[in-house]
């Protein structure tokens, strides 16, 4: 049993780094993608028995990321705030909201993508937006792109590709010019 988590261990460390900034490309947010990688391993260790042996560790903590990032924005979609009636009767007790402000992160990432670019990944599907998310910013292969969503190389390759024309069409419709779409890899 004590090989098995010193093997475990040494996954962590060696996949630790990618993970996080995986999930800080997703969640936007430092604190968000610390909780979400230190989940991924807490899930990982929990199932690390039924681990796929024809599967790469990190191609299944990549998928198990990936999950989690999905977990969360479920969660907080059904996420009610209370506040106790207690609270509120206290005189001294102030109301402290989430800030919605962005923050740092999120507005360098806007002030990056042109406001076409943010149209035309809006109007993705979900698995297009994560694949291109995952293919040009977390520049996963496609092998590590087929372990993560449970497919061949062949069918990830053809899923990028139809996410990259897609990403090409809604752009065109957005204005984005056709000349700087081949410099910027969507083909």
């Amino acid at each position: 049993m004590k090989k098995i988590e010193e093997q475990f261990e040494a996954i962590v460390d060696s996949t630790y780094p990618k993970i996080y900034n995986y999930l800080m490309k997703l969640t936007r947010h430092p604190q968000d993608a610390a909780d979400l990688t230190q989940e991924v391993f807490v899930r990982a260790f929990r199932a690390r028995e039924r681990q796929r042996t024809d599967m790469a560790p990190e191609g299944w903590l990549f998928k198990i990321a990936y999950r989690c990032f999905l977990d969360s924005i479920r969660n907080h979609r059904r996420r009610v705030q209370t506040v106790s009636a207690e609270a509120l009767s206290n005189e001294n007790y102030q109301l402290d909201f989430m800030d919605t402000a962005p923050n740092p992160e999120q507005i360098l990432l806007d002030y990056e993508l042109s406001e076409p670019m943010k149209n035309a990944l809006e109007a993705l599907t979900e698995e297009q937006r994560e694949l291109i998310r995952l293919s040009h910013l977390g520049e996963l292969s496609l092998k590590e792109l087929a372990e993560i969503f449970g497919c061949g190389t062949t069918t990830m390759k053809t899923r990028v590709h139809r996410a990259n024309l897609s990403l090409k069409n809604h752009l065109l419709s957005y204005g984005f010019e056709h000349s700087r779409l081949s410099g910027a890899g969507v083909a």
